[in-house]
């Protein structure tokens, strides 16, 4: 399994109990990159991805190394079985900072090696960065 995720510059994933992750260039860009089958959410991302057919049933049966979970909270690191236990992480990073009250942990980071980065135009942001980290072996 792997994990994609939205924060700001400081790491925040929520702020005034507001997602980060609303941009319909970065949704297209995730559909692109993965394929919405191999996409899987829970029930609150169902919204920014009304125009695909991704899965919003993350039992860990299903979750393997193809799948791509999209986390935009920290309920969600509880609430699927063994999601610590990722190969790769894919971060969207908006390069701003806002007064977040949700932030990523940082531990999560620990032993993972940077394999891809590049910048795009986003539809909310004028430069998103996207990076992308494998576990080391």
């Amino acid at each position: 399994m792997n994990l994609i995720v939205c924060l700001d510059d400081s790491g925040g994933m929520r702020f005034n109990k507001r997602r980060q992750s609303r941009d319909s260039l970065l949704i297209k860009d995730l559909i692109e990159a993965y394929g919405q089958e191999n996409i899987w959410a829970n029930s609150y991302s169902s919204t920014l991805f009304e125009d695909y057919e991704i899965n919003y049933d993350p039992s860990t049966d299903n979750l393997n190394s193809e799948t791509y979970y999209f986390l935009e909270c920290l309920d969600d690191l509880d609430s699927v079985e063994n999601i610590r236990d990722f190969e790769k992480l894919v971060i969207y990073r908006w390069n701003r900072q806002y007064p977040a009250d949700e932030a990523f942990d940082d531990t999560l980071l620990m032993g993972l090696e940077l394999i891809d980065s590049y910048d795009f135009a986003g539809s909310s942001h004028e430069k998103i960065t996207k990076m992308t980290y494998r576990r080391n072996l």
